[in-house]
This record gives C-alpha cells, structure tokens and sequence, in this order.
C-alpha cells in the first residue's frame, strides 16, 4: 500500500466507527425483539469497540482539520462536520459508558435500546457531512482526473477494444484510432447514399 495517498488516518478510522457502532444499535434492536442474550453480547462488544475507535476517530478527524487544504467554503462545510462528529461521538461515549456500567451482567433496558438506535441516524447524518466534504468540495483529495483530455472516439462509437488488451499500447492506440476512421468513413457514405436516393 502508498502510504503517501493518505494525508492522515482519518478516512482509515472512521469506517471501523460507523460500521461497529451502526452494527451494535442493530443488535441491540434484535435483542429487544427477540429476547435473545446472544444479540444483546454481540451488541455490547460492538458498541464497546466501536466507542473505543472512535477516540481515535476523533482526534485523527481534528489532526486532518488542521493540514489538509481547504477555501472558505470548505472550511465551513468542515467545521459543520467537525461538530456534528463531536456530539455524535459525545453521544456514543456516554452510551458506552453506561452500557460497560450497567450491562455486563445485566439485560439493556428498552430506553437505552430505543436511545442507541435513534443516536445511530446522528453517525449518518455526520457521515454524510464528512462526505460532502470530499465529494462535493474535494476536501483532502489530491488529485482528480483530467477528463477534458480524454479520447472518447471508442466510447461513444461502440467500438468492442477487449479484444486489444493484450496488444502493446502503441498498436491498440492505433487500431483504435483506424477503427473509429473506418468507422467515420462508413457513416460518412452511408449518409451520402441515403441524402441522394436513386
């Protein structure tokens, strides 16, 4: 792996915090449904994780707000996200807390099982944020792709180039290039034929 693509371990984190915290308020809900013990534990173990990555979570996500580049707009974006992430994890680790405390040996009460799953929709909403600040503002992106400079020729004429995947790149470029002049041609002569019936 290139290490020098990531800027920080921010994006590395924060999957581990939305997938064990999400997955626990569901097991969480199984359990209340089900009465089963066994959804409850998996539940638990979930949200102890996932509390316990999160703090790194958080201070990666605080260490990429004060290095990556970013405009004006950007940095509003980010400081929404920033604390819409803050109360989340706030929220999250006063659950986790009380839930090490009072469940270890205890069935989780309906409250808390309702408060989990209706403080998971806050890790979407943060996540959505966080996404926005790549997809839409490029936020720690350090390059996009140059898509003006693109031959496009093959693409929008259908032409099938699997068939010139194991030819060297010169020889591909160059049938390629024949086969949408070929191809050019014909509707070139087709049109003509069809503008002058007999």
């Amino acid at each position: 792996m290139n290490f020098e693509i990531i800027p920080n371990w921010h994006p590395v984190f924060v999957h581990f915090t939305i997938g064990l915290l999400g997955i626990s308020a569901l097991f969480y809900m199984a359990g209340l449904v089900t009465k089963k013990d066994v959804f409850y534990t998996v539940g638990k173990w979930n949200l102890w994780v996932g509390v316990a990555i999160t703090i790194g979570t958080v201070l990666a996500g605080l260490q990429a707000a004060g290095t990556v580049d970013h405009d004006a707009e950007s940095h509003a974006a980010m400081m929404d996200h920033r604390n819409w992430a803050l109360t989340t994890a706030g929220v999250f680790g006063a659950l986790g807390l009380w839930s090490f405390l009072k469940h270890q040996r205890s069935t989780p009460t309906a409250l808390f099982t309702i408060v989990l799953f209706l403080a998971s929709s806050m890790i979407a909403i943060t996540g959505f944020k966080g996404a926005e600040l790549v997809y839409r503002h490029g936020t720690g992106v350090m390059s996009l792709p140059d898509t003006g400079t693109h031959d496009h020729s093959a693409h929008a004429h259908g032409i099938e180039t699997e068939d010139m995947a194991d030819m060297p790149h010169h020889e591909g470029e160059a049938n390629v290039t024949k086969i949408a002049d070929d191809h050019n041609d014909s509707v070139d002569i087709e049109h003509d034929h069809s503008s002058h019936p007999h």
